[in-house]
């Protein structure tokens, strides 16, 4: 971690505790024990989650550049892949569940299975809407039937995404509804067909587990 941005993080959250002591009424000896490393640690937490735009590019670059030769021409799929994000207006975290698909294309090129997740995990180290972030991904594992993608991506067939949102910005405030998920779906290529679009979205159901967290 670059500790100037550490370090410029870490005054923002000193920002925050001064007015929760100051303003607020938190100046018990436990409340000043239990906060006294608060913003260098929330600093530090912040930056596990959320990475320079550069470093997330060059990273799925790499993973890009990592393809085998395959015969296999059929669906290839990375179901309940958990990842953790920031929303980007209230800048509290999202529990992501996401499922991806893609067919590789004439080339035979396919990505290393644990380089699926990776990507997810890569592309939600953002303040991101979960919109946003699906069809990101959607354009990595398609990039020849996207339309503006923001990431380099892979020659394929076509992709699909469907991304489970657990938003904390509406579990704990605002409509305080905790049970709420929100789905978003993006198509890419052939999956627009519909015995593929059936196919994938099958899957999407199935072993589903009951809660995302």
């Amino acid at each position: 971690m670059n500790k100037t941005t550490i370090r410029k993080i870490s005054k923002g959250y000193e920002e925050i505790i001064n007015t929760l002591q100051k303003d607020m009424g938190y100046t018990s000896e436990e409340d000043l024990d239990n906060m006294r490393e608060s913003a260098i640690r929330s600093a530090k937490g912040f930056l596990e989650i959320v990475k320079p735009v550069r470093e997330i590019k060059k990273e799925v670059n790499i993973i890009l550049k990592k393809s085998f030769e395959s015969s296999y021409g059929g669906m290839i799929v990375s179901q309940n892949n958990m990842v953790f994000s920031f929303c980007p207006h209230h800048f509290l975290p999202v529990a992501y569940r996401i499922t991806l698909a893609y067919i590789p294309d004439e080339n035979g090129r396919v990505l290393g299975i644990s380089k699926l997740p990776r990507i997810c995990v890569l592309l939600a180290g953002r303040p991101v809407l979960q919109e946003t972030l699906t069809m990101d991904i959607a354009d990595i594992f398609s990039i020849n039937n996207a339309s503006e993608p923001s990431f380099n991506g892979i020659q394929s067939k076509g992709s699909a995404v469907s991304v489970e949102g657990l938003h904390m910005c509406m579990a704990m405030r605002g409509v305080k509804q905790p049970s709420s998920r929100m789905i978003t779906n993006e198509l890419r290529g052939c999956f627009f067909e519909s015995k593929i679009k059936s196919e994938f979205m099958s899957i999407v159901t199935s072993n589903r587990p009951d809660t995302i967290i």
